[in-house]
């Protein structure tokens, strides 16, 4: 529905009025908070990107917050805005790989397959806009993608 929204009614109102929540639900202490206010900014990210373009370096800390925390569930959706992100906000938000890359190719570890699928294919994303300037990625990126194959959740990425 947000997603539906964003797209159909005014950009600047729109935007305006949920990226106040957005920061908040992000700065929460309930995990639960903070996971909606991850999946609200994801759902306005094709609507809103002129907006969001505007605010994308405060973000980009909020999202590297998501990255770090504990729970997996947050990580995943954290993934998945970037990953939204890098479909509706390019090229702006590649200028942020060296940023994010890395933190991607760490969770291709995480003990959590839906994190890794996620990472994989944000990953996927960056490395297709990225084109040759991934290559500085590849001593991290390569290993890291074979474990994922050797693995029992390599069966379900390939």
């Amino acid at each position: 529905m947000l997603e539906t929204l964003s797209v159909s009614l005014p950009k600047k109102k729109i935007y305006k009025l949920i990226l106040a929540n957005i920061i908040a639900f992000l700065n929460h202490s309930k995990e639960e908070t903070i996971y909606c206010g991850f999946l609200i900014l994801s759902r306005i990210v094709e609507g809103c990107a002129d907006q969001i373009r505007n605010d994308l370096a405060n973000l980009v800390k909020l999202l590297l917050k998501g990255l770090q925390m504990e729970n997996p569930l947050i990580r995943g959706v954290a993934i998945f805005t970037i990953s939204n992100m890098a479909e509706f906000l390019n090229p702006e938000i590649f200028s942020y790989h060296q940023i994010f890359l890395p933190s991607l190719i760490k969770h291709l570890q995480d003990p959590n397959e839906k994190v890794v699928k996620q990472a994989m294919a944000s990953i996927d994303l960056f490395s297709e806009y990225l084109e040759n300037n991934i290559a500085q990625y590849i001593p991290t990126l390569i290993p890291a993608i074979t474990q994922v194959i050797n693995s029992n959740l390599g069966f379900q990425i390939k």
